[in-house]
């Protein structure tokens, strides 16, 4: 055991002097499996135990039927301890800061292999004036892969696309997402929610949402509400379906009051609903603030879903029956699925990874 451990050492040791000594470059394919056999005097089993520790050190890396190559960056690793750095970036949303703070970000930490990877964080750029220099320190840091709790900044995934690195988006899929993504089973939830609320004898269920049409999340729990109205023929009245999107004027003079009156217009236009399922708890509050004021008994009149379980759906005066959306189970998934894509042990096709969502029932249903 002890002779078979310093012969997949020494083929290491003879690889990286190679590279100090520029015999392989960055980028340099290196021979094959069985070239190196033949070169080491070593079984296949010893050579891709070496070739495997070089891959996790971020000193070679492989692509799937091409071969194995020289890391961009080898030489800045090597003498490094080898250690990869992991970069999670953080939404520029005060509103999510708590929920990533305190479930999402200790999830990272506790399932990343330390011995292998560095983990940082750093929230995203505020705005596109500082995204240049936000991508220049991650091309200073020699950044390995990237975990990216998305907002909308699809110029920030423009510039990650460039870097060439393992990226991993975690909740919302912007338009053809040309990286890995840990999302939620949004569709499926709310096609269930839906089914819920027609076994309650609710017909007339609606959607209102703080979000334009665009945002995959929000999108895919609308379609999944139109999706069992339609398998259950449901007529589907369009004036149910709300997203309501706040004039500019109003968010530059930060109008916060500006969804209750738009939840107000909509409960008003909308009488007859039975039920409502909203994009999120963001959204539902309001909604239930706008039913008190418009005197619509909750659930006895108006029945109400959403999503993201905040603290606040505890709350006895909002009691808020809002699907659990863990952050935890997306860190696991994320930084599994990261590791596998820097380590080389994916197909070069875009991963998606669903989590399941449980409905917590309060109140409002």
């Amino acid at each position: 055991m002890t002779n078979s451990k310093a012969k997949y050492m020494m083929i290491e040791q003879s690889i990286i002097d190679k590279i100090k000594k520029n015999v392989y470059r960055p980028n340099d394919k290196i021979e094959s499996e069985y070239e190196l056999c033949n070169i080491y005097h070593a079984s296949r089993i010893t050579i891709r135990r070496a070739l495997d520790d070089l891959c996790v050190q971020n000193i070679l890396y492989r692509r799937q039927g091409a071969g194995t190559f020289v890391h961009e960056n080898a030489k800045n690793f090597i003498g490094s301890g080898g250690k990869k750095q992991v970069l999670v970036i953080t939404p520029y949303l005060s509103r999510l800061m708590s929920n990533v703070a305190q479930t999402y970000l200790p999830k990272i930490y506790e399932n990343i292999d330390n011995n292998r990877y560095t983990v940082n964080t750093v929230m995203e750029p505020a705005n596109e004036e500082y995204e240049n220099e936000f991508i220049n320190n991650l091309q200073s840091q020699n950044v390995a892969g990237v975990i990216y709790y998305y907002s909308d900044r699809v110029s920030v995934l423009e510039k990650l696309r460039q870097l060439g690195i393992p990226v991993v988006l975690i909740d919302l899929e912007p338009k053809d997402n040309p990286f890995d993504i840990v999302t939620g089973e949004d569709f499926e939830s709310a096609y269930r929610a839906t089914l819920n609320l027609i076994n309650c004898g609710c017909r007339k269920i609606g959607f209102f949402s703080q979000f334009s049409i665009g945002m995959s999340t929000s999108d895919l729990r609308e379609a999944g509400i139109r999706q069992a109205l339609e398998d259950n023929d449901l007529h589907l009245e369009e004036k149910y379906f709300c997203h309501c999107v706040p004039d500019s004027a109003l968010v530059e003079n930060r109008d916060s009051n500006w969804l209750l009156e738009a939840a107000e217009t909509y409960l008003k236009q909308n009488q007859d609903l039975d039920a409502v399922i909203t994009a999120n708890d963001d959204s539902a509050f309001p909604l239930l603030g706008a039913a008190q004021e418009l005197n619509i008994s909750i659930p006895e009149k108006l029945k109400v879903i959403s999503y993201g379980n905040y603290s606040m759906c505890n709350l006895p005066l909002i009691n808020l029956t809002s699907y659990e959306q863990s952050l935890g189970k997306y860190a696991e998934e994320a930084i599994k699925l990261l590791c596998e894509r820097m380590e080389g042990k994916l197909p070069n096709l875009v991963q998606r990874r669903i989590v399941k969502y449980k409905l917590i029932k309060r109140g409002t249903f």
